[in-house]
């Protein structure tokens, strides 16, 4: 069933793609100007958020709580604005200028607009027990 269900992406997808790497490197390339400097720390937390402002800030909460402390954190809006986030230097945001609809493409930017040796992804209806980083980068 897989192989069917690939094969149908690769071509429902494949007529979107050089639609969505053009506006995947527009918007980066805009956010950097944005932002002026590159977000960097042992590790990048991404978070893509659409429409979810109290997951948001509980997700966010749950970085901000972790033991091990070497992180920053960006937060990637799809396109539908953010609410006021928590004050905390290691705290980025952006917002896409249109809905992408796009999870992937939504995490790419933030992977693109970070300079991190790890990097780790959060969805805005998650939270992380203050050991997560912790016990995941001592496994890798």
């Amino acid at each position: 069933m897989w192989p069917v269900l690939e094969m149908r992406n690769r071509i429902v997808m494949g007529l979107y793609l050089p639609r969505l790497i053009r506006f995947e490197n527009e918007e980066v390339a805009r956010l950097r100007l944005q932002l002026g400097i590159v977000p960097t720390a042992k590790i990048a937390c991404i978070i893509p958020t659409y429409k979810r402002p109290e997951g948001l800030i509980a997700s966010i909460n749950s970085i901000l709580a972790q033991e091990r402390q070497d992180f920053v954190i960006i937060v990637v809006d799809d396109g539908a604005g953010l609410p006021v986030l928590p004050s905390d230097p290691r705290l980025f945001a952006v917002s896409l200028s249109r809905n992408s609809a796009v999870l992937g493409l939504v995490r790419n930017v933030g992977i693109r607009l970070s300079n991190s040796e790890f990097v780790a992804f959060l969805d805005d209806d998650n939270v992380w027990t203050p050991q997560h980083l912790t016990v995941a980068v001592k496994a890798l």
